[in-house]
């Protein structure tokens, strides 16, 4: 039998394409380097640019590379959702496929999750997005944590470490929220931070527009308040 990964790398793809090829290779030189067995779960989100076909081409000649294909396209944190389904990995990784997660941080993740244990996530020091775009996550994530009483560290996004345990804990709730961030939470699992400089990108906007952002960010807020008023009861 193949061994269990040690690490599972959930990389949720809409339109990076052109990020492919260096994300994989930078990858694959930071996790050998760790001595680490891995996988690397890239989950093709139907953004029809040639990715899915440049995955389908690099699993034939890289065993430690899954690829989920969605057939249309779900959003970021259904397909990380997918993704983490698919993982086997005794830690799991979630960062995103357009290297603005810089992947030589990984392994201070890795090393601060196997301290610590449940999630460590990547904390931005740097400004990464536009003035607004940054402004707005900033205001929603405050937001979260004051209205709906989460614990979800100050400055952080979808660049996290889990244990396995974290992970099946939360896909055990995936049908309460949609949110990944909140569904780690709601394990109940210590969560922390790591000072990761992400990298902001220029090449080409991001696929997320500000409609998606304040919708997906509203219905969090909605599942969070509504499951913290459960509690309360």
């Amino acid at each position: 039998m193949t061994p269990r990964p040690a690490v599972s790398v959930v990389l949720p793809v809409y339109r990076n394409r052109p990020h492919l090829p260096e994300l994989h290779r930078r990858l694959s030189v930071v996790l050998a380097a760790g001595s680490h067995r891995y996988e690397l779960v890239f989950v093709d989100d139907a953004g029809g640019d040639g990715a899915r076909e440049w995955l389908r081409e690099c699993r034939a000649a890289d065993p430690c590379i899954v690829l989920v294909e969605m057939e249309q396209n779900v959003g970021q944190h259904r397909a990380v959702l997918a993704g983490l389904a698919r993982s086997t990995g005794d830690l799991v990784a979630v960062m995103d496929a357009d290297l603005q997660d810089p992947p030589e941080a990984l392994l201070r993740l890795i090393r601060a999750v196997d301290a610590h244990g449940g999630v460590v996530f990547a904390r931005r020091t740097a400004r990464h997005q536009s003035r607004v775009r940054h402004l707005t996550g900033r205001l929603f994530k405050s937001l979260l944590r004051r209205l709906a009483g989460t614990r979800i560290p100050a400055g952080t996004g979808m660049f996290f470490v889990a244990t396995r345990q974290v992970v099946d804990a939360a896909m055990a709730r995936a049908a309460e929220a949609q949110y990944v961030p909140l569904l780690l939470d709601r394990t109940g699992a210590p969560m922390s931070a790591v000072d990761v400089e992400k990298v902001m990108r220029r090449d080409s906007p991001s696929a997320y527009s500000a409609r998606r952002r304040i919708a997906l960010g509203m219905a969090a807020i909605r599942q969070a308040i509504a499951k913290r008023a459960t509690r309360s009861r």
